[in-house]
């Protein structure tokens, strides 16, 4: 028997034997000291130090959970109050639902949650609260509209995870802004360039239009508004400690942090016809999210062969399919002739009805025809299991009633990927 990682426990096959199988994890890294941040603080990359910039009404943006929570929001709010009290907190959700009260609990702690419960803000399009100001447009033509109460502020500092990103190229850096705190059509209008675009992957920042595009916001903040934006991101290790961090520019130490995370999170390796990748922690608790660790995972798969290789995508999805966007485009194009939902795509975008869900039908798109995919869990409602049956996609709540349907030769070569979210396998 062998066990792969689920959540907090391990989901089990009595079809899998170690030695026929392959684990592509990131390298290991081991956490450094605890002056992480104040070595950071002290280096700042591309802009003053955090103590000689000048504020009065400073924000600080910190990410939902849909992703990893920085570890040193407490220790930047006490940085941000030697120089005044007026200092806010702000969760940059984009589209994705506010969460419960509980994750802002877990990551400022119980005194400074009780100190900012009444004020903090959650910018989220599906908050009816948030209201977004245009600041102008990107050089592409994107009208970038904020949350007015982020504009209110004269200094933006956000504090985000770095790890591959399916088609932004890379989480954190100026994502804090756009989509983390941009309007629906901004946020739509923007994720429209994946469209037919191959450099919109993970991993990529020159010449991805999508990062392009989101890097442009930060510099359009202080030349229209006067607002000052600098970032406090991390690249985290196998056990999500931060082995790297930066502080300034949110382009320069943005980048500076990618060079250094390709170093963890890229794996050599050789194409398999059967990979089984597992969505962890927070990104795994909804089918949507999940997605994107079958998207890294769909890079190492062997194609040159008569009969499809299968991927096989493994996640607690206890909060179903998404959002009912999602599900809408998910139920009208997965199924279609591939060039046809690229026509379509395309299509909407020049009509303006593109919204943000559909980069995910567009990458689907480009390997999802080509692969056997199946989805194992052990927790996802009945309405994920309903829906992807009635798109002739095995679901299963046990993961050899899957390996059962699949040629026995095929299972002596088995790429387990137990962190497919912060891994991007490499053919050699």
């Amino acid at each position: 028997m062998l066990s792969i990682p689920y959540n907090e426990g391990t989901i089990s096959s009595e079809l899998l034997f170690p030695e026929s199988v392959r684990w592509i994890v990131p390298k290991p890294f081991a956490s450094k000291e605890i002056n992480n941040l104040a070595k950071a603080l002290s280096h700042p990359v591309n802009s003053k130090r955090l103590e000689e910039e000048g504020f009065e009404k400073p924000i600080l943006l910190f990410a939902d959970d849909t992703r990893l929570p920085s570890p040193f929001v407490p220790e930047l709010i006490k940085e941000l109050k030697t120089k005044t009290e007026n200092v806010r907190l702000m969760i940059a959700c984009g589209t994705h639902a506010i969460p419960k009260e509980t994750h802002a609990k877990s990551v400022l702690g119980d005194e400074l949650f009780s100190s900012y419960k009444g004020s903090l803000v959650y910018s989220s399009t599906r908050n009816p609260a948030s209201i977004y100001e245009s600041i102008g447009r990107t050089s592409r033509g994107t009208e970038i509209e904020l949350n007015k109460e982020l504009l209110e502020c004269d200094f933006v500092l956000s504090t985000l995870c770095v790890r591959p990103h399916y088609f932004a190229g890379w989480e954190g850096g100026a994502k804090a802004l756009l989509p983390g705190c941009s309007g629906y059509k901004t946020i739509s209008q923007n994720h429209s360039y994946v469209i037919g675009n191959p450099d919109a992957r993970e991993l990529g920042i020159k010449g991805n239009p999508v990062r392009e595009d989101i890097n442009e916001v930060s510099n359009l903040l202080e030349k229209k508004r006067g607002i000052r934006h600098r970032i406090l991101d991390f690249v985290p290790n196998l056990q999500d400690e931060p082995v790297e961090v930066k502080y300034g520019d949110p382009v320069d130490a943005h980048r500076e942090l990618a060079e250094f995370g390709e170093r963890i999170c890229v794996v050599k390796t050789r194409p398999s016809s059967v990979v089984i990748t597992v969505s962890e922690g927070s990104l795994g608790r909804s089918f949507y999210q999940a997605l994107k660790a079958a998207t890294h995972s769909s890079n190492m798969l062997r194609l040159d062969r008569e009969q499809k290789p299968t991927l096989i995508l493994i996640g607690k999805m206890d909060q179903g399919i998404g959002s009912d966007t999602f599900r809408q485009e998910f139920e009208t194009y997965i199924g279609m002739n591939p060039e046809i939902v690229m026509d379509s795509l395309k299509k909407r975008v020049q009509e303006g009805t593109f919204n943000e869900t559909l980069q995910k039908i567009n990458r689907m798109m480009m390997y999802l025809p080509k692969v056997d995919f199946m989805v194992v869990s052990l927790d996802a409602p009945t309405e994920l299991e309903t829906m992807l049956e009635r798109k002739n996609i095995f679901f299963s709540r046990d993961l050899d009633e899957a390996l059962e349907t699949l040629n026995a030769h095929f299972l002596q070569d088995v790429a387990i990927i137990p962190q497919g979210n912060a891994t991007v396998p490499s053919i050699f």
